[in-house]
């Protein structure tokens, strides 16, 4: 292995300690897990087709961001090699935002976090979108009338002297007025009399302590509210998304794979067909959660055969 004085311009490159040799097996290993991932990904695309692995991803963003984590740690190999250091840092900041919400995933068909995991799903895909679009046209708008109000900031005429112009580009104005929404407002308020428009400036602080502070982040609460009581009222959401996962899973393995799997758990009924059979001593609510899940599975099958007869009516048509 290389030593430090050989790779002078990149010391992560230098292995001469037992901690280097550790790190250095350390990320092999996720490399070449990363890379088994990939194949594995691959593997199944090729054999469900382009729609279906598609439609597979959907259902598990998580399992996207860490198909798209795998990626990156490839990024880094040939980064290491450029000694990009800054840009491998980078790198590796998102490889481990976009690799922790995997476990969410598998969180999600347990019966304590399973609902949890759901809620936190929708509310980031329905309320917290609709919240962040509205919210930007106001941000958007009362920044950048901070942002003219601050052109004219002397910081002499103000009390601290010292203080710089908390507004000084549009990007700064921006950010500052997402920290305002957050009660953070100190730093602002206290910069209105170094301005030209200290009475402006503070009418635009009511204005938009009263839009954003407390009828947008009020609104967004109400919003995850509804959606967790709708989702809290589903006794067996659980097991619902516990069926997900097995579906995603079953999915990423070969169809000739399944079927010698299916096999070895199955016992053969007296109709010839294959079945999964488990003795149980069941609970009054267990037997209540398995009729609900029966009248699940006849919804389920009717709306199979609701949208095979449309699609046959829409071949008619054609």
């Amino acid at each position: 292995m290389a030593s430090y004085t050989q790779h002078p311009q990149c010391p992560i490159r230098a292995y001469a300690t037992v901690a280097d040799y550790i790190r250095l097996g350390t990320e092999m290993g996720v490399v070449l897990g990363s890379l088994g991932y990939l194949f594995v990904a691959c593997n199944e695309a090729r054999f469900l087709g382009r729609r279906m692995f598609l439609e597979n991803m959907v259902t598990a963003p998580s399992r996207v961001m860490f198909l798209f984590s795998c990626i990156l740690v490839q990024v880094m190999v040939v980064l290491r090699f450029g000694c990009l250091t800054e840009w491998e840092d980078t790198i590796a900041v998102l490889v481990m935002l976009t690799t922790a919400p995997y476990f969410l995933f598998f969180s999600r068909g347990f019966k304590k976090v399973g609902p949890f995991v759901v809620m936190i799903y929708r509310m980031i895909q329905g309320d917290l979108l609709r919240f962040v679009i509205i919210y930007t046209v106001f941000i958007m708008g009362f920044s950048q009338a901070y942002y003219i109000v601050f052109l004219t900031y002397t910081p002499e005429v103000s009390e601290d002297k010292n203080r710089t112009n908390p507004m000084s580009s549009p990007t700064e104005s921006v950010l500052l007025m997402f920290l305002v929404s957050l009660n953070d407002f100190s730093a602002l308020y206290d910069a209105f009399p170094g301005t030209k428009h200290e009475i402006v400036a503070k009418i635009l602080f009511v204005l938009y302590m009263a839009i954003a502070a407390v009828l947008l982040i009020n609104m967004l609460i109400a919003m995850m509210g509804n959606t967790y009581q709708k989702i809290a009222e589903t006794r067996n959401e659980w097991q619902r998304q516990w069926a997900r996962i097995v579906l995603v899973v079953e999915r990423s393995v070969s169809p000739q794979e399944r079927l010698h799997n299916q096999l070895r758990y199955s016992q053969l009924m007296l109709d010839g067909n294959r079945a999964f059979a488990r003795h149980q001593q069941q609970t009054d609510d267990q037997m209540v959660e398995m009729k609900e899940m029966d009248a699940l599975r006849t919804y389920h099958k009717r709306n199979v055969l609701r949208r095979a007869k449309q699609r046959e009516e829409q071949m008619k048509k054609i």
